[in-house]
């Protein structure tokens, strides 16, 4: 008598391993029994080893369904050992015994009465019922456990980069702050709060310094977002947006979190500069006959030397000359001399910040009375919603709308004091650097790498400079080089000199 064909699948769960000690091999052996008790032939078996049963997307119960799909391998069965081994969920069981019906494949469990018949139909289907009630109480509890950690201030997920998980002698779950990386962390949101530094450069500063994330990889720009977009920096932990408070140490105060979201909402977006690092004119300096921007690049000579040159990419440019690199880098160098302002020019620069400075004081102490005023004001409306929350007299739906309206308005509030706020440092000192700077242009950028040149230039000229050869012709400057036109505009600003130190001061 021939025998009919048959496989087995059988699965078990890193959960199930672990609880309830469920093992694929007694699953085998008991799938094998049947078999040879129902006169079926085993030619293959399938199994997922550590894999929920959630959903239908498993590698081995695809391939399952593949080999019953093909004629040729001739199956008549398929058995498990329960019927929660295929599937936890209804739809998706009903699905799979679907498409076994359609191949002509019947389904036995090894455990459970289920057959063809309509009684042996109802309990398959009540035994996936049960098995999705099962994952969904799990699921429950899981998520009514993790509330309960959430509202008692434990993060209930690996610590945020700048923390460690760990356990107190009580056995208590606790994050601490990682003593490799949480200063770096805290440098890195508070100097991006200053709106001097870019996400590209406190990342390559980073990373100069060695930091390394914990799977032993340099900072990445993403990673770096992430940190600066988390509230959890703050003592906040954020799940599916709602806000539980943390018993973690901050490492910034809310205020800075909310300039970190400013700045990266307001930010301008950089074109990528996908240009190579040996010529910072390329795309800047302007061909003097047709006005266009400059390209670059290398060439060969016969003797097989590598030559660095500039040149005009415009075809219907009257000339298209190459030039050399250095030579025209050295004209640039001259340029940057050239437009160094007079010691006197600079002298009455000087004069004139200064004067600009003390007179803000006057304008600041004024703005910062108001907006004080504003925020004792908002205060007290806040303490009022509260009030009417405690004497139940204001609804519940009302009151989060009203209490989350006058915290926004707080913080914005709060944000614009600490804008108004004049940096506490010594004045005549940063003029003396600024001036230091302005008076070494040239040699700044002769010893910059390619990034720095980049920003040096952007900095000084207000109007891509124009390559006449052999010179450049006279530019058009911000006004921080051109001086003399500082000092005669009424409503100047100190927006140009912040940044300047901390960027460049190396």
């Amino acid at each position: 008598m021939n025998q009919l064909k048959g496989i087995i699948y059988y699965r078990v769960s890193t959960t199930e391993q672990a609880e309830h000690g469920f093992s694929l091999e007694n699953q085998k052996e008991t799938c094998i029994k049947c078999a040879e008790k129902h006169n079926i032939n085993i030619v293959k078996f399938f199994s997922d080893d550590g894999v929920s049963a959630k959903t239908a997307n498993r590698a081995e119960l695809k391939e399952l369904l593949k080999y019953c799909a093909n004629k040729n391998n001739n199956v008549s069965f398929v058995i498990v050992y329960k019927v929660d081994r295929l599937s936890r969920n209804v739809n998706d069981y009903a699905n799979i015994v679907t498409d076994l019906k359609k191949y002509k494949v019947q389904l036995i469990s090894a455990t459970e009465t289920i057959d063809e018949t309509p009684f042996g139909k109802a309990v398959g289907n009540i035994m996936a019922t049960f098995a999705q009630l099962d994952n969904d109480m799990r699921s429950e509890r899981t998520k009514d456990g993790m509330i309960q950690c959430l509202n008692s201030g434990r993060f209930p997920h690996r610590a945020k980069i700048g923390y460690l998980n760990t356990t107190d002698l009580q056995g208590n779950k606790k994050i601490i702050l990682d003593p490799d990386r949480a200063k770096q962390i805290k440098y890195l949101l508070e100097a991006f709060s200053k709106g001097i530094y870019t996400q590209e450069e406190l990342r390559q500063t980073l990373n100069k310094q060695g930091f390394k994330t914990r799977e032993g990889n340099p900072l990445s720009f993403q990673m770096v977002n992430k940190i600066l977009t988390s509230k959890f920096y703050t003592g906040i932990m954020v799940i599916k947006g709602k806000e539980y408070q943390g018993s973690h140490e901050p490492l910034i105060t809310e205020l800075t979190y909310y300039k970190n979201q400013k700045l990266l909402r307001n930010k301008k977006s950089v074109p990528s500069l996908s240009i190579t690092s040996d010529f910072a004119l390329r795309n800047y300096a302007l061909c003097g006959d047709c006005l266009k921007p400059l390209t670059a690049g290398f060439s060969t000579g016969k003797l097989g030397g590598r030559y660095a040159y500039y040149r005009c990419y415009n075809k219907q440019c009257p000339t298209r000359k190459s030039f050399n690199k250095d030579k025209l880098e050295a004209q640039f160098i001259k340029l940057l001399e050239d437009i160094t302002p007079t010691e006197e020019n600079l002298t009455n620069f000087k004069k004139k910040v200064l004067d600009y400075w003390t007179n803000q004081y006057i304008n600041i102490n004024k703005k910062n009375q108001d907006l004080e005023k504003q925020l004792s004001e908002l205060q007290t409306e806040k303490t009022q919603i509260l009030s009417l929350a405690k004497k139940q007299l204001i609804s519940d739906d009302d009151f989060k709308e009203e209490f989350d309206l006058i915290k926004q308005k707080i913080t914005d509030t709060q944000l614009l004091l600490q804008d108004t706020i004049m940096e506490d440092f010594d004045i005549q000192e940063a003029l003396d650097f600024v001036i230091t700077f302005i008076r070494q242009i040239s040699t700044y950028w002769a010893k910059s790498d390619y990034t720095k040149r980049v920003k040096l230039q952007g900095l000084i000229f207000k109007k891509n400079p124009v390559f006449t050869n052999p010179t450049f012709a006279t530019p058009t400057l911000t006004s921080l080089f051109n001086t003399k036109q500082y000092i005669l505009e009424q409503n100047s600003t100190l927006v140009a000199l912040r940044g300047i130190e901390p960027r460049f001061g190396g």
